[in-house]
């Protein structure tokens, strides 16, 4: 990950929020979520074509599959985690692997303003952002964004 942008990213997001916490460990990640891990149904909730059913950190598909590593992003203040965010880069282009704002702050904008921060933040570094939305209000939050379906899935915005 691009150090320039990664220290940019950290201090514009410090504006949203008021700490944030890195790390490249999915071990580090669940030790800091702790207490907070059911306020992220994305990644306590496993879903299949008929059911959604709990699962525990230890069984959590974001939080053990090799797939999701990369550069986990935190924000919180003493007692509230506000979000999480999983970040990697791939030829020339940004991914957000993983972002998810505390269920119990949506729809207060965070998540936008977690997004253009990342936009901005990266329009120095990297060609475009890539995100794989895995559901219908991911896909409309997405498309909010100003995010195209590009292909097999995965949606882009050019910088």
């Amino acid at each position: 990950m691009n150090s320039l942008f990664l220290d940019d990213l950290l201090e514009n997001l410090e504006e949203i929020v008021p700490d944030v916490w890195t790390t490249r460990s999915q071990e580090s990640l669940k030790y800091k979520l702790d207490e907070g891990y059911w306020n992220f149904p994305m990644i306590c909730f496993e879903k299949t074509d008929d059911s959604s059913f709990e699962v525990s950190m230890d069984e959590s598909k974001f939080l053990n599959d090799s797939s999701h590593k990369g550069l986990w992003i935190v924000g919180h203040d003493d007692d509230l985690m506000y979000f999480i965010l999983n970040l990697k880069e791939n030829n020339g282009s940004l991914e957000i692997d993983t972002i998810e704002v505390n269920e119990n702050m949506r729809g207060e904008g965070i998540g936008g303003n977690i997004v253009a921060t990342i936009e901005n933040a990266a329009e120095d570094y990297y060609d475009r952002i890539v995100v794989s939305p895995f559901d219908t209000s991911a896909m409309n939050f997405w498309e909010h964004m100003e995010y195209k379906e590009f292909w097999n899935g995965y949606w882009i915005k050019e910088l």
